[in-house]
């Protein structure tokens, strides 16, 4: 069983994130998502972290060898964590996007562990609440979000287009 360490991505990430989120609409939606605008809203995100926090940070799982080194180009896990602000709390509320664990990874704890250095990273930064949005049809995703603490919340998501 391979080994694995959570760390925020970095811009030589960058096609592994493609990869893993157009994996995850084809997988979780059957969508195929136009493969610029994914790559250019991720590289917005690695380019714009420190200067526009609210963009979000990716998070990956990488499989690292017996010394914990890190196994280059083998990330086996990833995740995004945006933040927004609520105005009847006066504190950030952190949203968990783009969740995907290569198949290949899945029942190996790489989600439990993403999950745990996002909560640590919510502490620190003074999130109150994390959310998620999971596609309703996803029945083995909202399994494993209730087995990691989540409810379902009694707010729906409606949205317009522009």
């Amino acid at each position: 069983m391979s080994r694995f360490r959570v760390r925020p991505a970095v811009y030589a990430d960058r096609d592994a994130l493609l990869a893993g989120a157009l994996a995850m609409a084809l997988e979780t939606e059957q969508r195929e998502l136009n493969h610029e605008q994914v790559l250019a809203g991720i590289t917005r995100v690695l380019n714009d972290h420190a200067e526009h926090p609210a963009h979000g940070r990716y998070w990956v799982a990488v499989n690292v060898d017996e010394e914990e080194v890190e196994i280059t180009g083998q990330i086996t896990g990833m995740c995004l964590l945006t933040q927004e602000w609520s105005d009847w709390h006066n504190t950030w509320y952190g949203w968990i996007q783009s969740v995907y664990v290569w198949p290949q990874y899945r029942g190996r704890g790489i989600w439990r562990e993403l999950l745990k250095q996002l909560k640590g990273h919510a502490r620190q930064h003074g999130f109150a609440w994390l959310r998620l949005y999971v596609e309703k049809e996803n029945i083995a995703a909202q399994a494993v979000y209730q087995q990691m603490g989540f409810k379902k919340s009694h707010y729906q998501l409606w949205e317009t287009g522009l």
